[in-house]
């Protein structure tokens, strides 16, 4: 018996059960259809998730704190010069007794001083933010001194509207210790710095009032009497780029192997990545189960279709069919 006799005879009985042909063939559809959506599904979704993750600009980042051992010039050359480290902000925090920009009070005090030999933005939030961080004017140039910058938030919550004005002008930056009994009274401090830009809220400098180190340092000497306060005491906090957000886990060990104490998001992130990992499985296995019960359909159907070709079988078996052709004719169905 030719293949094409095969096929005719099997075309033939699928036309006689035209609705059990239709639902079998419904069924592998479906849960073929499922195991390849799902399988997608799980997929993109994890290849977004990764997406969204990998651009934000802080999980790049580690964030240095002095712990043991302090963080001054000396930690920040020498994180600078750890593999794959492709950027270094070091920054310093104060707080003044009282702001004014332009002679007019601002109720936030807090100040921000960065040190202009290192980043003043760092890469990573440049490519993340995709506009320019400078408003108005310009960010800080390297190895300035004496120059600030504020941020575009920092202005809307001191209520001034126009930000073009602000730049050329100057911020009193006042430092005076309160009274103390049995101690005697120092002299009131102040700094004027020249703004020199504003800088887009899609920064984290643009919630700032940021100037030099070397502004907020002359600040903490007042506060503390300690003089040489950067060589001395040091920075705040130091963040570090890494290259790709991949090499964090590895660049946060080699930093805490110094003594340094650290934050980062790597282990978050590994995280997260073992849950899309595991969805992704669910999905597939869902739609695994879905194509076994489509193929328990087509088992069963074809157990049917045997059963009612009992006698036909028997009929070929007579006229001198094998056994191997009798099997061709039930696959090829």
């Amino acid at each position: 018996m030719k293949l094409t006799d095969k096929i005719s005879i099997s075309l033939n009985d699928l036309k006689k059960r035209k609705l059990r042909t239709f639902i079998t063939a419904l069924s592998i559809a479906i849960g073929t259809m499922l195991v390849i959506d799902m399988f997608g599904i799980g997929d993109g979704m994890q290849k977004l998730v990764m997406r969204q993750i990998t651009n934000h600009a802080s999980l790049k980042d580690v964030k240095v704190y002095g712990d043991k051992q302090k963080i001054n010039k000396s930690a920040a050359d020498s994180f600078l010069k750890l593999n794959k480290v492709t950027g270094v902000q070091a920054e310093l925090n104060t707080e003044a007794t009282e702001v004014k920009i332009d002679n007019r009070k601002i109720d936030d005090k807090s100040i921000s001083g960065i040190d202009t030999d290192y980043d003043v933005i760092l890469k990573a939030e440049k490519d993340a933010a995709r506009v320019k961080p400078a408003v108005y004017g310009r960010v800080l140039k390297k190895h300035e001194l004496n120059a600030a910058v504020v941020g575009e938030e920092y202005l809307k919550n001191a209520d001034i509207k126009n930000y073009k004005r602000v730049v050329g002008k100057y911020v009193t930056l006042s430092v005076k210790l309160p009274k103390a009994q049995g101690v005697a009274n120092k002299k009131e401090f102040s700094l004027k710095v020249k703004i020199v830009g504003v800088i887009n809220k899609k920064y984290l400098i643009g919630e700032k009032l940021v100037t030099t180190a070397d502004i907020a340092a002359k600040m903490q000497e007042y506060y503390t009497d300690k003089q040489n306060y950067l060589k001395n005491e040091g920075y705040s906090s130091i963040f570090v780029e890494g290259k790709d957000f991949k090499d964090v886990t590895k660049l946060t060990k080699g930093i805490e192997a110094k003594g340094y104490k650290v934050q980062s998001y790597a282990q978050q992130t590994a995280q997260i990545q073992s849950l899309m990992k595991i969805f992704k499985i669910i999905l597939v296995i869902a739609g695994i189960i879905v194509l076994a019960v489509a193929c328990i359909v087509v088992i069963n159907t074809n157990t049917m279709a045997v059963q009612e070709k009992t006698k036909r079988i028997l009929n070929k078996k007579a006229l001198g069919a094998s056994t191997k052709e009798k099997k061709l004719i039930i696959l090829v169905q």
